[in-house]
């Protein structure tokens, strides 16, 4: 499958990818000790697409929210600055 990919799609693939194993760690408490490793994942990838990331953001703002709200109130601020952070390009 991957042969036939161009390297266009490939450039959209990897992201989209490492995006929805990351959401997947986000919305699993149990891993909740992952979570400030997986906001600086997700910064750093977004980072590198620049305005291409974009489509992503329907599915990481709804988790950040989740997380911010099941944080503790002293960590709030610090998960609404990581998220803040995230922008694209």
């Amino acid at each position: 499958m991957l042969v036939n990919m161009s390297a266009g799609s490939l450039e959209d693939f990897y992201p989209a990818i490492a995006i929805a194993i990351l959401m997947r760690y986000i919305r699993d408490p149990s891993l909740s000790q992952h979570h400030r490793t997986v906001v600086q994942a997700i910064t750093f990838i977004f980072k590198s697409l620049g305005s291409k990331c974009i489509p992503y953001l329907s599915q990481v703002v709804p988790a950040y929210l989740h997380v911010i709200r099941a944080s503790e109130a002293i960590f709030r601020e610090v998960w609404l600055v990581s998220g803040v952070a995230v922008g694209c390009g």
